[in-house]
């Protein structure tokens, strides 16, 4: 088997001479060799010179510039390291440099804010946590209380000859299916005169309210009666749940003598006739300027009481020119006829040589 050698024509591009380098590769061997360099021992092939490259202003990137001329000695040299050119432009960075500086400028902001934060927390004494308030205990509504005060009034009225009556009436507080007698033996009569709601407080299911009523029985004999009343809640709506029940009284407290302030005997005397034309006109409702002290604006009763008398009068000693007087007066009721003795306290004042009313102990 013959090779056939093919010389090229006289007008081709002449051949680069062959040449080896020191690791023994032909230069020919174009696997091996790239831009005239061995790949192996990075021997660089000579060459003839080539033109200089373009002006930096052309801005050629490295990629399409030329390769760099060959060694004229044919030595072997290491060759530069390449260097990627970027263009850049004088108002704009590159994105990875302008992350960069965001990312720090973040940091250093967030870092500042902790040292302020902390430097505040040692400068500034930490407040103290308000206090909690207090539960508050719940408090039956007006609609309980008063559900409770209209059931005692039917609960405790009766009438043995028409016992339908009772039971009619406590239906509406009941459940459905409950027995309306509510334990009552359909003996004897009874009836209500005044209920009054005394206390109330709140339980689970609803209420419990104490109702003080006066009942009349029979006989016409009346008394007062506690009645114990459970209320409770079914969704929105209010029923007895169970039986009610008697409780006592509340205890009525010993008041103890306390002794009065020092008297002075000679001006309540003096005093005593100026007490009954002021009353007198405070009950018929007529002008009081007279007696008050300039300025001072006071109502009377318009005549439903008149004066029958004054019972006693009480100035107290200490005080110099502004006392303070103590009046017991006994009213006549212009409807019924009736009389009840009342207390009236006045705070007094002198002035010219007379004595005025400057207030009235509860007047409005």
């Amino acid at each position: 088997m013959s090779l056939a050698i093919v010389r090229p024509d006289s007008k081709s591009k002449p051949a680069r001479p062959e040449l080896t380098c020191p690791c023994g590769f032909s230069s020919r061997v174009a696997a091996l060799f790239r831009d005239g360099v061995c790949a192996a021992c990075h021997f660089t092939m000579p060459a003839a010179p080539v033109a200089a490259p373009p002006p930096v202003s052309e801005a050629r990137s490295r990629d399409d510039a030329p390769p760099a001329p060959a060694s004229r000695t044919g030595r072997w040299r290491r060759p530069p390291a390449r260097r990627s050119v970027q263009h850049t432009s004088s108002t704009a960075w590159s994105r990875p440099g302008a992350v960069r500086l965001a990312g720090r400028v973040a940091l250093w902001l967030v870092l500042g804010v902790v040292l302020l934060t902390g430097a505040r927390t040692l400068v500034a004494p930490a407040r103290a946590a308000a206090p909690a308030s207090p539960a508050t205990t719940p408090v039956p509504s007006q609609s309980e209380v008063a559900f409770a005060t209209r059931f005692a009034i039917d609960y405790l009225t009766y009438d043995g000859k028409h016992p339908e009556l009772r039971a009619r009436a406590l239906a509406a507080y009941l459940p459905t299916g409950t027995d309306p007698t509510m334990g009552w033996d359909g003996v004897g009569q009874q009836s209500v005169s005044t209920a009054v709601p005394v206390s109330a407080s709140d339980v689970a299911d609803g209420a419990l309210v104490t109702v003080a009523v006066e009942t009349t029985g029979g006989g016409g004999g009346a008394a007062w009666r506690h009645l114990v009343v459970h209320i409770t809640r079914i969704g929105t709506a209010l029923v007895v749940g169970e039986l009610p029940r008697l409780a006592p009284a509340p205890m009525v407290a010993t008041a103890q003598p306390t002794p009065g302030p020092l008297l002075d005997a000679d001006l309540g005397t003096q005093l005593r006739p100026t007490f009954d034309a002021f009353f007198r006109a405070y009950g018929a409702g007529s002008d009081l300027t007279y007696y008050l002290v300039p300025g001072v604006k006071l109502r009377g009763l318009g005549g439903v009481v008149t004066l029958s008398g004054i019972a006693s009068v009480a100035v107290a000693a200490a005080g110099g020119d502004s006392r303070t007087a103590t009046v017991r007066v006994r009213w006549t009721d212009a409807t019924s006829g009736g009389s009840l003795e009342q207390e009236y306290v006045l705070q007094l004042r002198r002035a010219d040589g007379r004595w005025y009313v400057e207030s009235l102990l509860g007047d409005q």
